[in-house]
């Protein structure tokens, strides 16, 4: 590895041509992506909706939110009970909207093993950080078990997609993706590395730009950082969990470059 200091100025060098696997190094390529991404002032919002066509549905929206506890769900779900009381309604079905993200699959190299001991599943919805096979469903279990709490018969939960257009009852919001990836950093925490690179991903997606593109955009991000040598610029999963891949240890220079300008929104 090498060090320099902030004008590029090599102070210490040791096999600096050697690749390396990452593993949780990795995160701080995460970490950079998102900021610039995703913003670091943006935070990630959790809504519970009221189905257009049916207003006895209420769909449990996912925001890609890493960070949602069962405290926070529990006081969406006393927040949306007081809505449909002042309704009168008193009877709902739940359906869990994680289409924000595509279908989880495992990233290539890694073992069945790894999923969801090391990590769960990519998905929209998660509470607790609990790794579970389907983590958007268990967030709508817990939040069906809140609305009873609260007076509310509940008589099903299912994954539906939420229609256009319906109103938001409550919702709940993430801290900045800021301190976010500070936690994620501090702790190494593999389930936030995967939630925030999805989203940065996801962002790319809404500006309209084709998947390529989009494959680029993040790749460019992760490029400032590292040189990788394997046949693809960026592993399309950030934990850092080993993996048939290998870095340059350009990282830490550039990753001390430019924590400012990572930090500000866009």
């Amino acid at each position: 590895g090498w060090v320099a200091n902030t004008d590029g100025t090599r102070m210490w060098s040791k096999a600096s041509t050697t690749t390396r696997l990452p593993v949780s190094n990795e995160k701080v390529l995460t970490a950079y992506t998102a900021l610039r991404e995703i913003g670091g002032w943006r935070r990630l919002t959790t809504r519970a909706k009221q189905s257009s066509v049916e207003p006895s549905r209420i769909h449990l929206v996912g925001a890609g939110d890493p960070s949602l506890s069962s405290s926070r769900l529990r006081a969406l779900a006393a927040q949306t009970a007081q809505a449909l009381k002042a309704q009168r309604r008193s009877r709902v079905t739940v359906r869990v909207d994680d289409s924000l993200f595509p279908t989880p699959t495992n990233a290539t190299g890694w073992k069945s093993s790894y999923v969801p001991d090391s990590v769960a599943p990519v998905r929209a919805l998660v509470v607790d950080q609990r790794n579970v096979w389907d983590t958007s469903m268990d967030a709508g279990a817990t939040f069906a078990s809140s609305l009873r709490a609260n007076g509310i018969t509940v008589v099903g939960v299912s994954r539906m997609r939420n229609p256009r257009y319906s109103p938001t009852l409550a919702s709940t919001d993430s801290a900045p993706v800021a301190a976010l990836v500070r936690v994620m950093l501090n702790v190494s925490q593999n389930d936030y590395a995967e939630a925030l690179h999805r989203l940065a991903a996801e962002g790319q997606r809404k500006a309209g730009r084709p998947a390529a593109v989009r494959r680029a955009g993040v790749a460019r991000h992760a490029a400032r950082l590292a040189r990788p040598t394997g046949p693809a610029p960026v592993p399309p999963r950030q934990a850092g969990v080993q993996g048939p891949r290998a870095l340059r240890p350009a990282v830490r220079r550039c990753a001390g470059r430019r924590p400012g300008r990572a930090t500000r929104g866009r």
